[in-house]
């Protein structure tokens, strides 16, 4: 089982059938492959990316609702609700005379580790990545890196909110998640700006836990006013910023295009400043050490707090052709 961005959690990642984060890239395509028959649950094609649709296996769409699309091709699609739809299509599979490729559960955890692997390039020489298990110790600090260190400190349980911009890949990929909607993202429509906000609404549902925001330096200036509104509230909020001084992701298509970088340098922000303004604790940290002991002492404070997290934004272009192909 695959999920989109916004089913992240709806199979647990540890799940043993988790078969990875679905984008309609080249990442999880060697899973998707090997199957003889795909079942879209509650999918929307405004999730994933606007290619050919080209798998060989036919398409089975179960939805709530009629959906209009023409994105995807499709063998049947049915309407209903899905926990019943799911136990027909269950019935008739076991009923069917021939028999499918067999899934081991070896095997998808062996594609999932994969696709993890693969996303963990700490930087680039010339055109090659240097993949994590042979880069020297003395490597700058990686997003996925700062990403795990963060993860393994505030624990699988913790409700998290991802903000749209690069640094979106590797977090979607590896940030671990065991229930629906423990990670909310903008997916479709991908807007700047979303992760604090939400992590404002996420908090005031819930007092009681802390909540962790996940954005890029482009994303918070673009909603900056609202630390003052998780100040005011005394909302239990850590705003992880991945300041990499750029808009990362505008800049890589630029590039991709032939066109020169212009405009997406953000250097220059004093984040601990600006955190200052509202009254928010805050920590600027460079790797995994100082993560952990900011992490930490953030989640002692009575309301919100804000880290810097100053990453190197080399490996973004490798990412992207991973994921994307």
């Amino acid at each position: 089982a695959l999920v989109t961005y916004k089913a992240k959690g709806v199979i647990p990642d540890e799940h043993p059938l988790f078969g990875g984060v679905f984008t309609h890239g080249a990442l999880e395509r060697p899973v998707v492959e090997s199957a003889d028959l795909i079942i879209g649950i509650g999918l929307d094609p405004v999730e994933f990316l606007p290619r050919r649709w080209d798998y060989h296996a036919p398409l089975v769409m179960l939805n709530r609702w009629p959906l209009e699309q023409r994105h995807v091709p499709t063998a049947a699609s049915v309407v209903g609700d899905l926990p019943e739809l799911i136990h027909a299509v269950d019935a008739n599979l076991k009923s069917l005379p021939h028999s499918f490729n067999e899934w081991r559960v070896d095997d998808v955890r062996t594609y999932v580790l994969r696709q993890r692997d693969a996303m963990r390039i700490t930087r680039m020489i010339g055109d090659s990545a240097i993949p994590a298990s042979t880069n020297p110790r003395t490597a700058s600090w990686a997003p996925w890196q700062a990403m795990e260190c963060a993860a393994r400190t505030v624990g699988p349980e913790t409700q998290v909110t991802v903000d749209a911009g690069a640094h979106m890949f590797p977090i979607m990929a590896l940030w671990p998640a065991r229930r629906p909607r423990q990670i909310l993202i903008s997916n479709g429509l991908s807007t700047m700006g979303f992760a604090l906000p939400s992590a404002i609404g996420a908090a005031l549902l819930d007092r009681t836990r802390r909540v962790v925001a996940l954005t890029g330096d482009g994303g918070l200036l673009m909603c900056l006013a609202e630390l003052g509104t998780a100040a005011r509230e005394c909302l239990k909020i850590t705003t992880i910023v991945f300041n990499d001084r750029s808009l990362s992701l505008i800049r890589i298509k630029q590039e991709m295009l032939g066109y020169p970088a212009a405009g997406m340098s953000l250097d220059g922000v004093n984040w601990l400043a600006a955190a200052e303004t509202f009254g928010v604790a805050a920590w600027r940290v460079h790797n995994d050490e100082e993560m952990t002991r900011s992490l930490t002492e953030a989640a002692a404070t009575d309301g919100p707090a804000l880290i810097e997290a100053v990453i190197d934004p080399a490996s973004y272009p490798e990412t992207m052709r991973v994921l994307r192909g």
